[in-house]
């Protein structure tokens, strides 16, 4: 802007005589020009790129574009690889408590499954007696061999018991090695079918039911047999 403005005023400066304008100008006469002047104007779109021109341009912009998702994959990775670091993390945990939960139901269906057993048991050992008078007898006999070096015991049982055992008393002595008297008492604490057989050395308990609860508590790991 500022040399058109300077060539302007140089050309303001300078005064061309008619005769000089008329032979250096030839056919430029004052006034000649007037008006505004049209000039040719030039093309108004530049001519569209040849084949070659087109290939080159599709091959460059493949290239950048595969450059370009080489170039972002290199920058996601850090993020990628922690993303999936903590989402295997997230399973591993998700893992562990599903084992640490399918092992807490196992081992709670389990007891509820031996706690089931032993109740039938009981149910079948208290039909049993109803129908069984020999039941206490053989609660008598096994509590007789775990005594050792006892001549007199006493014995307590349920009155519903009584009269079986002391028609058999004889015999229950006979098949003690030590044993000689057997002090008989009733207690209506004792079941049916059980007894309590008691020594100057300490008591065998032959309850049914107590027996029914050491054997529970075996299996939960409580005491050992």
């Amino acid at each position: 802007m500022s040399e058109t403005i300077n060539i302007r005023g140089r050309l303001s400066a300078v005064r061309i005589s008619p005769s000089v304008s008329r032979h250096a100008l030839p056919g430029l006469e004052p006034g000649a020009i007037s008006g505004p002047q049209h000039f040719p104007a030039g093309p108004a779109h530049d001519s569209p790129p040849s084949p070659e021109v087109e290939a080159l341009l599709r091959v460059a912009c493949e290239r950048g574009r595969a450059e370009g998702k080489r170039e972002a994959e290199r920058e996601a990775a850090p993020m990628r690889d922690a993303l999936l670091a903590e989402e295997r993390r997230r399973v591993d945990a998700f893992i562990a408590s599903l084992d640490e939960q399918m092992s807490a139901l196992s081992a709670r269906l389990e007891r509820e499954a031996f706690r089931f057993a032993i109740a039938v048991a009981g149910r079948i050992i208290k039909r049993e007696v109803t129908v069984d008078d020999q039941v206490a007898l053989r609660q008598i006999h096994d509590a007789l061999r775990r005594v050792a070096g006892m001549e007199s015991v006493r014995l307590r049982l349920n009155p519903r018991d009584e009269a079986l055992v002391r028609q058999d008393r004889d015999a229950l002595v006979a098949s003690s090695e030590s044993v000689r008297e057997i002090i008989i008492e009733v207690d209506e604490k004792v079941e049916p079918g059980g007894c309590l057989l008691e020594t100057a050395s300490g008591t065998v308990d032959a309850r049914l039911y107590t027996q029914l609860e050491q054997i529970e508590a075996a299996l939960f790991g409580q005491v050992s047999l």
